[in-house]
């Protein structure tokens, strides 16, 4: 035993020397791959907020290109801002987002490779930030044989705030880098998302991915880049957990930066062949921004290891595993690094629907179609009472962004639907077949979700995200959230077969909102304030005396406690079919003189969010009924 462990303590250290070294080799070669091009990346000053979110940015951020010496230049000098560097598919170019005063607006530029030849791309628009480029493309509709180089950027919206009112909405844009024959500049809105769009991104197959808010999370969502065929691919906007900042690898996984906060998270990734079912954690271990793909399995990515500065790494996606450091300056938080050179030109699509064509009210180019195979094809949690209830209607629900933060214009909580920033107001309704088809023709351009409603007007199902069909687009969904993975019936629906979609497009001051006050409250006085009004304990007082910012009607409904087997309020916003109210109108014989319209009324107030006022909701949303 004396001699033997001496001997077992030196082979260690033999075995963990050669660990070492070749650990060192490895970096070495890593470092030296990595190097085989130039990077050029942004640096944001320390103590600024590093939050990878487009509306936030650092004062100071500069972008910097460092060659394979690993020599540091910066590219912007003269911005007192810039970021969100892209480089072009020939290694030529850089776009990137930037402001040469602290008064500007940020603006899309774009630059040779070395810093110089610096033009400005966006003008007399508002912030404009993440640009990306896309391939050559041709709008000149029939030929489409005039390509030209087009970016999209996340722009924010003029004095309009998202759908939970705390911040400016943001959306896709694209726009042509080139001139188009006889037309010029061709700027067109891409998403229109009420919730907020962010970091783009470019497929292999041509397509636009992106991250869209959603109740409050950020999920990953496809697009064309002309804005058509929305689908979802990886995330759940319920969930709490956001998905941000992707990149596709070569063997077409789709790495990005998942995390519950707004300052980086873990890197995770899935395969575009399995999205919804290969969601892979490749590390936990820091917080992780803007990856990128260098070459093979590996990636360029932004990491804090120890809660100090972000710096700059490569990452191999193939084991999961973080390699050697790039570069780390201790006074700037480096990220978003890309190498500068050539890289694959995915296909350019050609769009189906002509974006320079002036759209008269009333036309048919002013509208897109939706069809929906089978609304009762659902995994969702109450997908059976659907069917047992039966499908009669759909309803088309438009949200109409606000100005302004909502304040406290009406008492439901921030986590109901919809959203407390906007205001919402009916497109129309449609019938719902016996096979749960349905085939609409619907107001193009303009965000709206789904209702499907039973017999009597109560919505069996809401849809808790924000869709849209472009103008003159076609949209079509197997269900209400159906299993993505399985191929539809081989069929023709009686919708389709019947080939009569209604048209809901109704102009702007004939859609229908709402509201407690206007709507519901001249019901309750003529039909329930009278014995409602506090001579019973346990009835809720139905009266119109103020309360506060409501009346005692309002604030009884509101807050106060159904029959005991109901457990929870007289009303759930937005669940008329869990609210105590409901139940009473159509089995209380009190309630059985309440004519149907008025009836159906007040199920629609609740489904439709249980408003105090319409306007108010959205700060006094433009076009919305007084």
């Amino acid at each position: 035993m004396t001699k033997t462990f001496p001997d077992w303590r030196r082979r260690m250290g033999m075995f963990c020397r050669f660990l070492a070294v070749l650990s060192g080799m490895l970096g070495q070669i890593l470092y030296a791959d990595a190097f085989e091009y130039p990077i050029v990346f942004v640096q944001q000053p320390v103590g600024e907020d590093p939050a990878p979110v487009a509306e936030v940015a650092s004062a100071g951020s500069r972008i910097v290109l460092m060659n394979r010496a690993g020599v540091i230049s910066v590219l912007t000098d003269g911005f007192v801002a810039a970021a969100d560097a892209c480089v072009s598919f020939d290694g030529q170019r850089i776009l990137f987002a930037g402001k040469q005063k602290a008064s500007d607006s940020w603006s899309i530029w774009e630059m040779r490779a070395d810093g110089t030849g610096k033009l400005q791309v966006t003008r007399g628009l508002d912030d404009c930030r993440e640009p990306i480029y896309l391939p050559r493309a041709a709008v000149n509709a029939p030929n489409f044989d005039n390509k030209v180089r087009w970016t999209a950027f996340v722009q924010t919206m003029s004095g309009v705030q998202n759908d939970r009112g705390d911040g400016p909405l943001t959306s896709l844009f694209a726009m042509n880098l080139d001139p188009v024959s006889g037309r010029g500049t061709v700027l067109w809105r891409t998403t229109y998302n009420l919730g907020g769009d962010r970091s783009p991104t470019l497929l292999s197959d041509g397509r636009v991915v992106f991250s869209a808010r959603q109740r409050g999370a950020f999920a990953l969502m496809a697009i064309s880049w002309a804005g058509e065929n929305l689908n979802q691919l990886y995330g759940s906007h319920d969930g709490g957990i956001s998905q941000v900042d992707a990149c596709e690898m070569p063997d077409r996984t789709v790495v990005f930066v998942e995390s519950d906060e707004t300052g980086g998270g873990r890197l995770a990734c899935v395969s575009l062949r399995r999205p919804l079912h290969t969601h892979r954690v490749l590390d936990a271990d820091g917080r992780y921004r803007t990856p990128h793909p260098l070459f093979g399995d590996r990636l360029l990515v932004s990491c804090m290891p120890k809660g100090d500065t972000y710096g700059i790494y490569v990452f191999d996606v193939g084991i999961g595993q973080r390699g050697q450091k790039i570069y780390d300056d201790p006074n700037w938080h480096d990220v978003d690094a890309m190498p500068v050179t050539m890289r694959p030109v995915p296909p350019a699509r050609i769009p189906t629907v002509d974006f320079a064509s002036v759209l008269d009210v009333g036309s048919l180019r002013t509208v897109g179609q939706l069809q929906c195979l089978n609304v009762y094809e659902s995994d969702r949690p109450g997908a059976d009472e659907v069917f047992v209830r039966g499908a009669k209607r759909v309803r088309l629900v438009e949200g109409v962004p606000g100005s302004g933060r909502r304040g406290a214009q009406d008492a439901a909580p921030d986590s109901a639907w919809p959203p407390p920033g906007v205001a919402v107001r009916v497109l129309g309704e449609a019938p719902v077949e016996a096979d749960g088809s349905f085939y609409v023709n619907v107001a193009g351009d303009v965000p709206f979700y789904l209702q499907i409603l039973d017999a009597e007007g109560v919505a069996l199902q809401t849809m808790r995200a924000w869709t849209w069909v472009r103008s003159g687009d076609q949209r079509g969904c197997i269900g209400c959230h159906e299993d993505k993975e399985l191929a539809p019936e081989n069929r023709a629906t009686q919708a389709l077969v019947k080939a009569r979609p209604l048209t809901l497009a109704p102009p702007p001051e004939a859609r229908r909102a709402v509201s407690f006050v206007r709507d519901v409250m001249p019901i309750l006085t003529s039909r329930c304030a009278q014995c409602h009004s506090g001579m019973a304990p346990e009835a809720p007082v139905l009266s119109s005396e103020a309360d506060g910012r409501f009346n005692r009607a309002y604030t009884s409904l509101m807050n106060g406690s159904g029959r005991s087997e109901w457990k929870g309020p007289y009303v759930r916003p937005g669940e008329a079919r869990r609210s105590a109210l409901v139940d009473y109108l159509f089995n209380s014989p009190s309630y059985h003189w309440m004519s149907d319209e008025e009836r159906r009324t007040i199920i629609s107030w609740i489904d439709l969010g249980a408003r105090w006022d319409s306007r108010a909701a959205a700060g006094g949303a433009a076009g919305m009924e007084p």
